[in-house]
């Protein structure tokens, strides 16, 4: 065989494939899911570790950006499970979004936080995307990508406030049609929460 005629094999061995790579190979899933996002859907996405998720929503991401969706990739380990408080764990989550949305730097996310007083974090999480989020990006569509989620198992509370704030949002969709653009609708799970 002529150097001419060989054909240049690409791989890679974990971690996510980059969406400017032609190792990716698109899937039935890759459809459905940007199909589902598009169409409003809660989206989730079950499978063991190393099935390729992450780079689901890696490839998922790029295409609805190009489609001018706003998109904020969020990896739950990135929070901390271990010696963290509610409070700490979701004041980790805010942050990671309002860097991702591009949200006012410096201290406006401390300032935003301590003006909200003595309430849960979990109801600042919902104040976040119902007010900071929508209010800065008013007629934007947003999709939040949660990877990693398995990562709540490991808190020292229960995670089921964080997972009752994305249910509220997705049903307040029904009766506010602001929060309807607002893309809480992707949650990637490295195994089914069984």
């Amino acid at each position: 065989m002529s150097r001419d005629s060989e054909v240049s094999l690409n791989y890679q061995v974990g971690g996510s494939i980059s969406a400017q790579t032609s190792v990716y190979i698109e899937r039935e899933a890759d459809v459905d899911l940007l199909d589902g996002l598009k169409s409003g859907e809660l989206c989730y996405v079950f499978n063991s570790r190393q099935m390729g998720k992450s780079s689901l929503l890696v490839h998922t991401k790029m295409h609805l950006e190009s489609d001018g969706y706003l998109c904020c990739f969020l990896d739950m380990s990135r929070i901390g499970s271990v010696n963290v408080t509610t409070e700490q764990w979701f004041a980790g989550i805010i942050s990671e979004l309002w860097r991702g949305f591009k949200l006012p730097a410096g201290s406006a996310m401390i300032d935003w936080w301590k003006s909200l007083g003595d309430v849960s974090p979990a109801k600042k999480l919902g104040d976040f995307f119902q007010n900071q989020l929508l209010s800065a990006y008013p007629t934007q569509r947003c999709v939040v990508f949660f990877d990693e989620i398995d990562a709540v198992l490991s808190l020292p509370f229960h995670g089921h406030d964080f997972f009752s704030v994305i249910r509220a949002m997705f049903n307040l969709r029904a009766v506010n049609e602001d929060v309807r653009r607002l893309g809480l609708r992707f949650l990637v799970l490295p195994y089914p929460l069984i």
